[in-house]
């Protein structure tokens, strides 16, 4: 129990919090007898265990969303850059959403946001000032937002609305999207890129003939990591994980920044019935930004994190949801599309176009348990001469509340008891709370 307990690991919450609680007790007595028995093993004994939870502390699973810590992380570190102490982050809360702790614990700062919902904010102020001719609620404007920014001197905005996103995209301001976080720089960001930088960057562009295994898209970014959440093995991942390089020493010019921004190129996650390849749901997000791009130039590697809306909200809100798609097995696959040139990207491997070397239904076999996951690809078989547009990811199990476990078993059959065996095998290994997921879905639908 002892073990069980100090390790983490354990089985629904009240079972593992009584076996804490139980092997609290007991470590004392324990440390005791294994000093008089043999000081050397049990020295050996203690620091095995403390080295066990410190790796796990960094290498295991955390309960909130890959957006949701790295943009924790990134305001931490635009907070220790600011040279004015007194400027603030405005962090746009949404009711039912619990995500605000996070970031706040995760910024190490959690005095310099400025929460709530900006519209109710506005309401207050203009109920007390009692003024004529105001605009309405509904009427909200460019000038309202500016006014309250420079009141409460913001100069992070964090927001998700659409309706946010709209005005604040109008006063031109630098922004980047991780997740559903949209990331509003009000004050200059400095740049450390100049033309040496540049230089630079194109000689650390690796050339496709001497990298003929890396998956890229039309010979100008390539696709060097997929993690796919895997916080509750196989069953409705939150999010997708990209790492994208360049290939091409072009890529700068071909963005066409004076027309399009950074809206070109933008990665495309589908989900797709795998009896038919329907897609039932489509999430798309620009690959390149203000902050990224300078990232590209310094270490050409940008990452994007793509939240699939039907699953996240499940885990993210009180919020009721009108799902668009059954509970199921699905396929997950990964296109670019052109906003330029109004098409979606060719998939290459290295110089030649990409081909599909397995004649098997297309599967993802995992390379670690953790709350993401690395993936093997077993693709299906395609004609030589066909040219592909999206890359498979893998099938993963969408199972939302009230899902009659035996009719989904009957319509996907074999494929639901693989991946949910083979996800759950991870169990044994896995850190508390992620069992206790695991186990939750069991006890309920099983």
């Amino acid at each position: 129990m002892m073990l069980q307990g100090m390790a983490g690991t354990g089985g629904t919450n009240m079972i593992s919090r009584y076996i804490v609680i139980n092997a609290l007790l007991f470590v004392p007595f324990a440390v005791f007898q294994l000093f008089k028995f043999r000081k050397i093993l049990s020295v050996i004994f203690l620091v095995t265990i403390i080295m066990v939870n410190f790796i796990w502390c960094y290498y295991f699973p955390q309960s909130f969303r890959a957006d949701t810590i790295e943009t924790g992380t990134l305001l931490k570190t635009q907070i220790e850059k600011s040279a004015n102490k007194d400027e603030k982050i405005y962090f746009e809360e949404i009711e039912g959403y619990y995500d605000v702790f996070a970031v706040q614990t995760l910024s190490n700062n959690p005095s310099k946001f400025v929460l709530g919902n900006f519209p109710s904010m506005q309401t207050e102020e203009k109920k007390s000032k009692k003024k004529k001719n105001q605009l309405s609620v509904e009427e909200l404007n460019i000038l309202d937002i500016k006014s309250f920014f420079e009141k409460n001197k913001i100069s992070i905005a964090v927001v998700k609305s659409d309706s946010y996103v709209e005005k604040l995209r109008k006063m031109n301001l630098k922004n980047e999207e991780i997740g559903e976080y949209k990331i509003f720089y009000l004050k200059n960001i400095e740049s450390n890129v100049n033309d040496s930088s540049i230089t630079i960057f194109s000689k650390n562009v690796p050339p496709l003939e001497k990298t003929p295994d890396l998956v890229n898209f039309n010979k100008t970014i390539a696709l060097i990591d997929i993690r796919i959440d895997n916080s509750n093995f196989g069953f409705n991942p939150q999010t997708v994980t990209l790492e994208w390089s360049a290939v091409n020493k072009n890529v700068l010019d071909s963005i066409d920044y004076e027309n399009f921004d950074f809206d070109r190129y933008n990665a495309v996650i589908n989900i797709s019935a795998i009896e038919n390849d329907s897609v039932v749901y489509s999430e798309s997000r620009r690959i390149f930004s203000d902050r990224n791009i300078e990232d590209l130039i310094s270490y050409n590697s940008v990452k994007n994190i793509i939240v699939l809306k039907p699953f996240a909200v499940i885990f993210y809100s009180k919020r009721m949801n009108i799902y668009s798609f059954e509970s199921g097995v699905y396929n997950l696959s990964l296109k670019v599309y052109d906003s330029k040139t109004k098409k979606d990207l060719m998939v290459y491997k290295g110089i030649n176009l990409y081909r599909p070397e397995s004649a098997s239904v297309k599967d993802s076999s995992i390379i670690r348990g953790s709350d993401s996951l690395k993936i093997k690809l077993k693709e299906p078989n395609v004609k030589k001469d066909s040219i592909l547009y999206s890359y498979n990811l893998g099938n993963i199990i969408a199972m939302f509340p009230n899902t009659n476990v035996e009719k989904l078993v009957k319509k996907t059959n074999v494929n639901f008891y693989r991946i949910i065996t083979q996800n759950g095998l991870q169990v044994f290994f896995s850190q508390r709370y992620q069992g206790d997921n695991f186990l939750n879905f069991v006890f309920n639908y099983f």
